[in-house]
């Protein structure tokens, strides 16, 4: 049985975060927007790398980390607060706990 999933967050790297908003059924064509925000900054507007991969050049180390995300087709957005924790390791993957549906 294929258990349907929210966003997921994967975090490859420390000093430049990239994200990939990954849900293969659902957000493969849906991601319109993907913004990030730290536990010490603002929302940070993220750049489509390819697929539903977002990135955004910036060092937040040390952060829990919100992403907020719109959909292409409704424009909806969603919003997971604190989706990654402060001590968020390199390599690994999180679940946003948010999804249009």
């Amino acid at each position: 049985m294929h258990e349907e999933r929210g966003a997921t967050i994967y975090v490859p790297g420390e000093r430049v975060l990239a994200t990939g908003v990954r849900d293969e059924r659902r957000w493969g064509r849906d991601v319109g927007s993907v913004w990030v925000k730290g536990s010490n900054t603002g929302w940070i507007s993220m750049t489509h790398n390819w697929g539903v991969s977002y990135q955004a050049f910036v060092a937040l180390a040390g952060q829990s980390l919100s992403f907020k995300i719109t959909s292409y087709a409704t424009r909806d957005t969603v919003v997971g607060w604190h989706a990654v924790p402060p001590d968020w390791s390199v390599g690994l993957t999180y679940d946003a706990g948010v999804n249009f549906y």
